[in-house]
């Protein structure tokens, strides 16, 4: 399908800028002139009556609700790190 539309990213303080998004595998990738370091807040389907309309869909076909998500940069890591070790149960 087309890729998804009507993503958007934004520092702590600030105006939304456009983000494109592509689905890989059961995520979504977003890609900004934003450094993803400053990225605070992620928003889809923001504006009031988008066109073209939103696409962003589950694997049922059922529409994904207009969100923001605050980004807590204490818990991210670049793409480029290894996820941290899984611990043994003990």
């Amino acid at each position: 399908g087309k890729p998804p539309r009507h993503f958007a990213v934004r520092r702590r303080e600030g105006v939304f800028q456009p983000a494109d998004a592509t689905i890989e595998g059961d995520s979504v990738r977003l890609e900004t002139t934003m450094p993803a370091a400053e990225v605070a807040v992620v928003g889809y389907g923001q504006a009031g009556f988008p066109e073209p309309p939103v696409n962003l869909t589950d694997t049922s076909g059922l529409p994904a609700t207009p969100f923001l998500l605050e980004i807590d940069q204490s818990q991210t890591r670049s793409p480029a790190e290894p996820p941290p070790p899984i611990a043994d149960p003990p």
